[in-house]
């Protein structure tokens, strides 16, 4: 008999392995999967447990991953102190998905789910959600959701042709002057070239101010060669032997998502970037994948966004944030000490986390 009650499962359950695989085609992503949630844990979110609820009954069932943290973590040094919980969606794009639309179904599984965080005292959670299979729609209805600007998605179920005579005539310039410049495109499932790529990240990454979370530690792309064999490629534009733009990129079936990826500074003048992107379209459309996922900006519809545009001027989609509180009064309750601190909340933020 199908399970009626809920599961928390562990990314090394079994049974989350064989629900993600019963997913269909076009709802399984490889965010979703334990083998990732596993690898995001141990590199990019030390601070918390990555579980995964699951509920399941004659109609199909409900995955959720997520982040299990404690509040007195991430509040230290405020002065607050919390014996709650929250959760939080693993790096990349999060939220639950369904294998049905099913409204009876969901209702289950939002009703048990506010049970566990009611038993587990989760005062609150977080995912930003997957702008192509719009999953904002199965959140929890109590669920904030905020639309942070657009998210740029390649649909490589288009003709090549019509593709690539889509994009802005800027980049079909650009791309020109990379080709000019003698810039090549080569890409491997290996990392032979990890100390390559990380300089370039590297460099990007300091151009850019980003936080330290983005500094991530060699042994998490070993780590990714390792747990997600056929889920990942890196992609080198070179000039001669030096690599002057790269982009690691996460595959699962219908998805591509650009994920980790920089230029260098000196060489940004010959467009390195823009004949990488075309290779990675041309790559993902005879891979067999459905959508490329570029992303959007730090800020809505900014320059970056603008860049990424480029490829697709009529691909820009909403990309929701979403915030759900289980226990209002320890909320409040946390909300005006913070305040009383010095660390107001933050206007229009959802999590405990952004005050950090």
């Amino acid at each position: 008999m199908p399970q009626v009650s809920l599961e928390i499962l562990a990314p090394e359950a079994p049974r989350w392995a064989g629900l993600f695989e019963r997913l269909p085609d076009e709802r399984k992503d490889v965010f979703y999967a334990p083998e990732y949630a596993r690898l995001a844990a141990d590199h990019l979110h030390k601070d918390g447990t990555p579980l995964c609820a699951a509920l399941e009954t004659e109609a199909g069932f409900v995955l959720y991953p997520f982040l299990q943290r404690e509040l007195k973590d991430l509040l230290a040094g405020s002065g607050v102190e919390s014996a709650g919980r929250d959760t939080h969606g693993l790096y990349g794009r999060n939220g639950a998905v369904a294998s049905s639309d099913d409204a009876d179904l969901l209702s289950l599984f939002h009703d048990a789910f506010r049970a566990y965080c009611a038993q587990n005292k989760i005062v609150c959670g977080f995912d930003r959600f997957h702008p192509v299979m719009e999953n904002q729609r199965w959140s929890d209805p109590a669920t904030k959701l905020v639309d942070i600007g657009g998210f740029v998605v390649v649909d490589l179920a288009k003709p090549l042709e019509e593709l690539e005579g889509a994009f802005k005539h800027a980049v079909r310039k650009s791309i020109k002057k990379a080709e000019r410049a003698g810039i090549q495109v080569s890409s491997e499932s290996s990392v032979d070239r990890l100390d390559r790529f990380l300089s370039v990240y590297s460099h990007t990454m300091q151009r850019r101010n980003a936080r330290d979370f983005y500094y991530v530690e060699p042994a998490y792309y070993r780590a990714i060669a390792e747990r997600l064999p056929g889920r990942y490629r890196y992609f080198y534009a070179t000039l001669g032997p030096e690599v002057v733009s790269c982009e690691l990129v996460m595959v699962q079936g219908h998805y591509c998502h650009s994920f980790l990826g920089g230029t260098l500074r000196e060489h940004m003048d010959k467009c390195p970037n823009h004949i990488l992107k075309r290779e990675i379209i041309r790559w993902a459309k005879a891979a067999g994948c459905r959508h490329y996922l570029l992303g959007g900006g730090e800020t809505p519809f900014n320059s970056i966004w603008s860049y990424k545009t480029g490829f697709a001027p009529e691909g820009s989609r909403p990309s929701f944030v979403g915030g759900a509180v289980y226990d209002q009064a320890e909320y409040d309750r946390l909300r005006a000490e913070l305040e009383r601190s010095g660390k107001p909340f933050p206007a229009g933020r959802l999590q405990f986390y952004d005050l950090r």
